[in-house]
């Protein structure tokens, strides 16, 4: 019985994961030809492919930011992250790196770690070793990985014919009220969830759900990182999940 309601309670908590981030990319690539038309009237002139990353930046956190109970549309919201993020472009005076030149820094001396631990390894090392070899925390680690994983390519070739390409396929950005709102909605529960647990709890899940980087860890996996056995992670992970079962949450559904 124990073991069902604690398969039960994963199964809900995934399939909700599952709904956000569906709901998230479908949200994010539903307004992406809002940051094509923003490009095209930048004062550079043209459509300058940097400014479109830079616009696909502001877009992803507009993404997150989002609050529907504000009572204004995504499109209009998004507008102003949108531009801010491609003002910031042409303040910088910079053409190919535009991140804080601190986690630029930590982004190339954390990649040389990387080469070196697998050179010294002979495997691929974890993101502990890492973060260790490099004198951070796991979490700065993660979020240096986050901010600097590959901009949107809205210029390469797509579908069938090979010709169309991102830009030419993407949907209007004035529809989907509805989605706004359940997509804001499911955000705003797994974060507000995940805020209530202990921090291991919240990794635990995090990983175990792909919550970072889209990719499932296994109990193994978890374990290794978190430097205990895989029952204690299967452990972890069921009281996170009946935490998160508690009404007040709004889990239960």
């Amino acid at each position: 019985m124990i073991v069902e309601r604690a398969f039960s309670y994963e199964e809900g908590f995934r399939r909700l994961v599952e709904r956000g981030r569906r709901a998230r990319n479908h949200f994010t690539e539903a307004n992406l030809r809002l940051v094509v038309s923003m490009a095209r009237k930048y004062p550079a002139g043209g459509l300058s492919m940097d400014a479109i990353q830079e616009g696909n930046l502001g877009l992803m956190h507009a993404v997150e930011k989002f609050d529907h109970r504000q009572g204004t549309r995504f499109s209009t919201y998004a507008v102003w992250w949108i531009r801010q993020a491609m003002s910031r472009y042409s303040a910088s005076q910079r053409s190919l790196v535009r991140l804080p030149e601190r986690m630029v820094s930590e982004k190339n001396r954390t990649g040389r770690v990387r080469e070196q631990l697998w050179q010294d390894l002979g495997r691929e090392p974890t993101r502990k070793e890492v973060a260790e070899a490099s004198g951070m925390e796991v979490e700065r680690l993660d979020l240096i990985d986050l901010a600097t994983r590959p901009a949107v390519q809205l210029d390469m070739p797509r579908g069938e014919d090979n010709k169309k390409t991102l830009a030419d396929i993407t949907p209007d950005p004035s529809q989907g009220t509805e989605e706004e709102v359940c997509a804001a909605e499911i955000s705003d529960l797994l974060l507000g969830a995940l805020a209530t647990l202990p921090e291991r709890e919240q990794r635990v899940l995090i990983l175990r759900f792909g919550l970072l980087d889209d990719r499932e860890w296994t109990l193994a996996e978890v374990g290794k990182e978190l430097g205990v056995s895989r029952e204690r992670v299967r452990q972890i992970e069921m009281n996170a999940l009946k935490r998160l079962r508690h009404p007040s949450l709004g889990l239960s559904r």
